[in-house]
């Protein structure tokens, strides 16, 4: 009715622009009151009841890209950098310029079309994953998002696993049929394709932990719009009900896909988003930030077994995948401005230099041999096969089948495993059916005599078949 009053007036035109004005203003007016007369615009009981218990902050503004900011939620955290080793310095450096030079690679062949459907990129948030796996120990285990190429190599998969995979080869760590966010490994429970829903999966292998009892830690990593899930939530507080050791670590790369960190959060202080579960938040383009943040964490986790909160702020330099340019929600003087220097290889290798850990000529070598490295992987995965259609039914289970049922009532094909020929972190595997080799005795010693075998399934499926025939 208002809004018909109006256009009414206003063309009419036989009212000034103040008189209008004032009529808007007592309608609104008019409806605040009747919303507080049905409890709607009533005040809180506190002012502070927006704030988040015993939180360094409450809800401020994102702080800048790249913040030496670090904050704490429930817990008492100051950040003490430790003195790295030569060895120590030249191991990270190496690792982050090995995911660098991979991601790179891989976004060329996706160029050229040699490689199809999703590729997410992980280029600028290296020091993120190799800060964090500095503090796993060998049974820790990690599940994280699609965006999983680095995580693969931190675990112990070739860059053939991973390059092959996304190329679709069977030198790939899933033999091509898993594609760039289906990469598993050796206690890595891989990349996982839909947003927040490996969180309450990472949950559940902190209970297995849990049982096993030996100290081990599932370390659950997501982005900033996996926190909104609601799964994400119901994860916090299964965890801290049953205690469990999980570390969850936002990778807070300030945008979900094309939306802008506070455009879809309320509160973008992750770190106090678990509730009762303490957090941290710190500096993600920062590596040593990222190494005593972990630390801290993995400390906490394993003496208290409870679970812990990490946020890491950080910065993506590709789009979301390689089908999304990142220049329509962002400008490009915005990239190139984190690129000159919040750069996490660059500042730590300068960083390291000045402290005369390393020399240039070590760097450069690194470098180099890197290059060499990745191109002979290219060369490889290109030359490779691509699964045939007999993998359709082979690794579909991790053991236990001897027999895949495939589509039609009777036909069974044999079910093998064979990821473990490809990748490093599965080599102790065995294929689905392998025995330790028993020899059948009698009562005298001698080897007893084999039973003749059983009919194959596959002929009393075809016999089935001609009777109802």
């Amino acid at each position: 009715m208002f809004g018909y009053l109006f256009l009414r007036l206003k063309i009419s035109s036989g009212l000034s622009r103040q008189i209008l004005n004032r009529i808007i203003i007592r309608n609104v007016a008019y409806i605040d009151t009747k919303a507080k007369v049905r409890g709607l615009g009533k005040k809180r009981d506190s002012e502070d009841s927006d704030k988040t218990p015993e939180s360094s902050e409450s809800n401020p503004e994102a702080t800048e890209i790249g913040s030496d900011n670090a904050g704490a939620h429930r817990i008492q955290y100051t950040p003490s950098f430790e003195e790295l080793s030569k060895e120590k310095a030249l191991q990270y450096i190496t690792e982050m310029t090995r995911i660098r030079k991979l991601e790179q690679q891989a976004q060329q062949v996706y160029l050229q079309r040699k490689i199809r459907g999703f590729c997410h990129l992980y280029i600028g948030e290296e020091a993120c994953a190799v800060g964090v796996k500095a503090s796993m120990r060998p049974d820790d285990t990690i599940i994280t998002s699609y965006r999983c190429h680095a995580w693969a190599l931190l675990m112990g998969e070739s860059n053939e696993n991973v390059l092959g995979e996304l190329m679709g080869k069977t030198v790939g760590s899933s033999r091509g049929k898993g594609g760039s966010m289906h990469i598993y490994g050796k206690n890595f429970f891989g990349g996982n394709g839909i947003v927040g829903a490996h969180v309450p999966l990472g949950s559940g292998i902190g209970l297995a932990h849990k049982y096993r009892d030996k100290g081990a830690v599932s370390y659950t990593i997501f982005g900033d719009g996996a926190t909104d899930q609601g799964q994400t939530f119901e994860s916090y507080n299964m965890a801290l009900l049953w205690n469990l050791p999980v570390v969850y670590i936002v990778e807070n790369n300030r945008y979900s896909m094309g939306t802008a960190i506070k455009r879809h959060s309320a509160n973008t202080n992750y770190y106090t988003r678990g509730d009762l579960i303490p957090g941290i938040k710190v500096n993600g383009m920062d590596l040593e930030s990222v190494l005593d943040a972990a630390k801290f964490a993995s400390e906490y986790v394993r003496k208290e077994k409870k679970p812990m909160l990490i946020q890491l702020d950080t910065y993506r330099y590709r789009g979301h995948s390689m089908s999304d340019p990142g220049t329509s929600y962002r400008t490009k003087e915005e990239v190139k401005k984190v690129m000159d220097e919040q750069d996490c290889i660059k500042n730590f290798t300068k960083k390291m230099i000045d402290k005369q850990l390393v020399t240039q000529e070590e760097i450069k070598a690194i470098d180099d041999k890197i290059k060499k490295d990745v191109k002979e992987c290219l060369d490889k995965c290109e030359k490779a096969p691509e699964p045939g259609i007999d993998e359709t039914y082979k690794d579909v289970y991790l053991l236990y089948n001897s027999k895949v049922r495939m589509p039609g009532m009777f036909m069974l094909m044999d079910h093998q495993n064979v990821s473990h020929l490809v990748s490093k972190g599965a080599s102790e595997a065995k294929p689905a059916g392998a025995k330790d080799k028993v020899v059948a005795k009698d009562k005298a010693g001698k080897e007893e005599k084999k039973p003749e075998p059983a009919k194959k399934e596959e002929n009393v499926g075809k016999e089935k078949t001609k009777k109802i025939k």
